[in-house]
């Protein structure tokens, strides 16, 4: 009886070195449990598996650029459907927001059965030339699956006058004999004069004179045009640009093909340049016979060059009488 008591006094004595011996031992092999369920993570890494459809595209490379009127956007579009759920792809969707009107513009793909993994679609879209030079379009693209999980991708077109042309609209001139129309206009800075003020303060600035006779009819001159103005017989003399100091040489050149209005909104400096230096016709001190789409004529365009060597197209939008007293009304696009 002694022996045992001794033996089981001993055991006592052992059992909290034996718990000490256990603790870290418990410890190491819970580390081992956890580092092994992910060779790269730390304890506080959580790993998210996705059940959505997964959207490339490339290009745009950028969710945010700018363009401008009438420019071809590409997208390169590929959706896949999600891989831990493989569930088939059942739409893509395509939409255009504009910002300044709350309206939109959208499309949708079907994909073939061959697609429904995988969809590819190449898309091109036009940036329409009505819009404003400041307007914001947003488009959204969006891949939804057959459990109607989406996957979407948005990018931020800012429409910018990438043009590197002053556009001006709706410019009325009066011929000589109108005292309530200006005859004279400034393409640099966009003004009408008068005659008196032409004299006083715009012969450094006026590129474009309007008049009419039975000569050229309705047409816009030069300043420097000696041929028509003048004190002599059958010049003009009421408009007293052959008593001015400074007359700018502006030279025409008659478009013979109208300019759509697609390629009207989205002309550019260098087309502008391009449609003057390839024009047929001659240089001329003056831009006659103009005409708008009054009786079926077919409205006037010119190109034209300024004494300052700024390149630009103006077209007729109408005419109100084709007399003396009447009046034209143009739009002018010319380089900056």
């Amino acid at each position: 009886m002694k022996r045992k008591g001794i033996k089981y006094l001993w055991i006592l004595a052992l059992l909290p070195l034996i718990k000490l011996l256990l603790v870290p031992v418990t410890v190491a092999t819970i580390g081992v449990s956890l580092s092994s369920c992910c060779d790269t993570c730390d304890d506080t890494t959580t790993v998210i598996k996705t059940k959505y459809p997964t959207l490339t595209i490339n290009p745009p490379q950028s969710t945010a650029f700018e363009v401008a009127k009438g420019e071809v956007v590409n997208f390169h579009i590929t959706a896949k459907s999600s891989a831990n759920t493989n569930k088939d792809l059942a739409k893509i969707y395509f939409k255009a927001t504009y910002i300044s009107t709350s309206t939109s513009w959208n499309t949708t793909w079907t994909p073939k059965s061959t697609e429904l993994q995988t969809f590819s679609k190449d898309f091109a879209y036009t940036v329409p030339t009505s819009v404003s030079s400041t307007e914001v379009i947003t488009i959204l693209i969006q891949a939804t699956d057959v459990d109607n999980q989406t996957g979407s991708k948005t990018f931020t077109l800012s429409v910018k006058d990438l043009s590197g042309l002053n556009s001006y609209t709706d410019i009325v001139l009066g011929a000589q004999n109108n005292a309530d129309v200006g005859s004279f206009y400034a393409t640099s800075i966009n003004k009408i004069y008068k005659v008196a003020d032409a004299k006083a303060s715009g012969q450094t600035y006026v590129d474009f004179v309007y008049f009419y006779n039975n000569t050229y009819t309705a047409t816009i001159a030069s300043p420097d045009n000696s041929d028509v103005f003048g004190t002599e017989a059958g010049k003009i003399a009421d408009l007293q640009v052959h008593t001015w100091n400074t007359k700018n040489a502006t030279r025409f050149k008659n478009i013979t093909n109208t300019i759509s209005e697609t390629d009207w909104e989205t002309l550019t400096k260098d087309k502008a340049t391009q449609r003057y230096t390839a024009a047929s016709t001659s240089e001329l001190k003056l831009a006659p016979y103009l005409t708008d789409a009054s009786g079926g004529q077919i409205p006037s365009y010119y190109a034209f060059k300024t004494g300052q060597g700024k390149y630009g197209i103006f077209r007729v939008t109408a005419i109100s009488d084709y007399s003396s007293y009447g009046t034209i009304t143009i739009d002018v696009k010319v380089a900056k």
